[in-house]
């Protein structure tokens, strides 16, 4: 990302009117609306790409490139999901996460910054810990527990949470799982196999439900500032080089990673493994800061 866009910038700076950006900053691509860039059409897994200055936002000075590449698409699809609704998630409030992928492990970040307790779910026990690690203040692991909305209820003195940030498709155990007045931020389903819905569920509790996917540019603008006022650190499980690509989509389809799995282009992972360099992982930085120190809220 580095030379595709910062080299790009410079070759053409005597061509382009600046408006949005500045000469030499290091951007991140930023769609706002269909067509999309990775959806309807071809991504961004090339060496020199072409983009309307539109498409990019500034990217926070503490990250790399590899770290800033998760934002344009997990990491404001979670902020919207929090913040999106216009009231958003109240310091004191509780928020209950689904499922350990890119989205989640956002939300449970943002979560924490904004002053919430965190539940989350998973269906791994090697992630149980990592999650607290990263902010969750209990979590449910949904294989021993199959109907995991009745541990969020025990867990919540049978109150319910405030917001669900539902990744997985489980909107009906989302929906048991909420206080009256709840909402449920409807990201998508992993299966692609909706159930139908029980209209009274929605009214015993008098739920929001909103689907969403990603967000605009003002709420990037907005977590950008967040993500930087807070030194926030996304989640990168591995970083693969452009010529390593197939490798890269194969240990994403079948290691279950934690965190994002990154291609880089024209700059070297920094090891050999493809790990992230230096360790600088959010994951690094728990296991010596205890997590009652690492809460901040935004004020």
């Amino acid at each position: 990302m580095q030379n595709a866009f910062e080299g790009g910038a410079n070759r053409l700076e005597p061509r382009v009117v600046q408006t949005r950006l500045r000469v030499g900053g290091r951007e991140s691509r930023r769609e706002e609306r269909l067509p999309q860039l990775g959806g309807s059409l071809d991504g961004m897994l090339t060496e020199p790409a072409v983009l309307p200055e539109g498409a990019l936002v500034p990217v926070p000075d503490h990250l790399s490139y590899a770290e800033a590449a998760t934002l344009p698409c997990a990491a404001v699809t979670a902020w919207n999901a929090l913040t999106g609704d216009g009231l958003g998630v109240q310091r004191g409030q509780t928020v209950l996460t689904t499922g350990a992928g890119g989205v989640s492990l956002f939300a449970v970040q943002f979560a924490e910054l904004l002053g919430a307790r965190v539940i989350a779910t998973t269906g791994r026990v090697d992630k149980e810990q990592r999650l607290r690690d990263l902010g969750a203040d209990e979590v449910v692991n949904y294989l021993d527990i199959p109907d995991w909305h009745t541990a969020v209820r025990e867990l919540t003195g049978g109150r319910g949470v405030d917001r669900v940030v539902d990744t997985a498709g489980t909107l009906e155990q989302s929906l048991k799982s909420l206080a009256v007045d709840g909402h449920v931020a409807f990201v998508g389903s992993v299966s692609g196999d909706l159930r139908p819905i029980e209209p009274r569920l929605l009214f015993s509790v008098a739920a929001t439900v909103r689907a969403l996917a990603v967000g605009s540019r003002a709420q990037f603008t907005r977590m950008k500032e967040v993500i930087s006022a807070h030194r926030l650190r996304p989640v990168v499980d591995r970083v693969f080089p452009l010529d390593e690509a197939v490798a890269a989509y194969r240990y994403y389809e079948s290691a279950a990673p934690f965190g994002k799995v990154v291609i880089t282009i024209g700059q070297p992972t920094g090891v050999s493994d493809g790990t992230v360099p230096h360790d600088r992982s959010p994951q690094a930085e728990a296991r010596t800061v205890p997590p009652a120190e690492r809460r901040r809220t935004i004020q």
